[in-house]
């Protein structure tokens, strides 16, 4: 049985999902708590945070209660964890369903748009820890999407205040950076674009690299804000570290005609190939090694060396 205030939040999402979609949800009961709203905007983010906190509030005061009255084996015990564990699914679920669909780049050779959900509010929510999620990406050219996050003068990373948030974030340098092993491919491109996030208060820069043809995936590298990536293909099904360099001075790949970019706040997303002295992502200012956010403080790591070019995590 849902306690009152789990099953006054699934009524609020479905009322969510009726007045967006003009449909009730699915009558299967097991899949209604699934079904959700339009993306977020801040507003709707916020909401969504205090809904988060007021139930983490009311399980841990009911938790502290129990262990005053009940054994960790009564059925109140197990109910509470089921209440949890249902909530725990119902947020995470709804996090990631209603992440907005942000545009991050396009396609140099068939001119596609690359369109992820990512959480452009703050710095510390899932999309953080997992990297951007790919949606319907139609593009045969896209090999990796690396990044870097200025805080553009701010001490600390932008959170918005809540109890639950990753305590490990991993965003990059400040600057944008090529992957020296990847450039070796000749048909490899980079396009780097721009992206606000915490409204404006600092700038992500989005490198996406692009090839026709594309190498095998094994000679990819970990996307941006993950720490690993998928050595994905129909014959292979593992995963692996890449260690690889990076390299701050821009100019030699622009020289060579390998590095595109869009310009800042361009909404039509024009990939610009000349003047190379045109790029506005050369020379920035900033930290040129590693951030690490950790529970809201900045560290940074140094940059990889690119020695062991490949760690085999088995």
């Amino acid at each position: 049985m849902l306690s009152p205030f789990i099953w006054a939040t699934v009524q609020d999402i479905k009322r969510e999902y009726y007045t967006y979609y003009k449909q009730p949800p699915s009558p299967y009961e097991q899949f209604e708590v699934l079904e959700y709203g339009p993306p977020f905007t801040l507003a709707t983010y916020q909401a969504y945070l205090r809904k988060v906190d007021r139930f983490k509030d009311d399980y841990d005061q009911r938790f502290r209660d129990l262990r005053k009255t009940s054994s960790p084996n009564s059925e109140e015990w197990r109910s509470l964890n089921r209440e949890e564990g249902l909530f725990d699914m119902i947020y995470d679920i709804e996090y990631s369903k209603r992440l907005p669909y942000l545009t991050f780049s396009r396609c140099p050779f068939c001119s596609t748009l690359i369109q992820k959900q990512f959480d452009p509010f703050d710095t510390s929510g899932t999309a953080w820890h997992i990297g951007p999620v790919p949606v319907n990406i139609d593009c045969p050219h896209i090999f990796v999407l690396q990044g870097a996050l200025h805080l553009n003068g701010h001490a600390q990373p932008y959170i918005i205040p809540k109890i639950s948030l990753y305590q490990i974030v991993q965003p990059g340098p400040e600057v944008p950076f090529v992957l020296p092993r990847l450039m070796q491919f000749p048909q490899m491109r980079l396009v780097i674009s721009s992206l606000p996030i915490a409204e404006g208060r600092h700038t992500a820069y989005i490198l996406t690299y692009f090839a026709e043809p594309r190498p095998p995936w094994v000679e990819a590298s970990q996307d941006w804000c993950r720490s690993s990536y998928s050595t994905r293909g129909p014959e292979i099904y593992s995963w692996a570290i890449r260690n690889d360099a990076y390299d701050y001075d821009l100019e030699p790949y622009l020289a060579r005609g390998q590095i595109y970019w869009i310009n800042p706040f361009d909404e039509t997303y024009t990939v610009q190939t000349s003047p190379a002295n045109d790029c506005p992502y050369v020379n920035l200012p900033g930290k040129r090694e590693r951030q690490r956010f950790v529970s809201g403080q900045v560290q940074y790591i140094g940059n990889p060396t690119g020695s062991p070019r490949f760690i085999d995590p088995w």
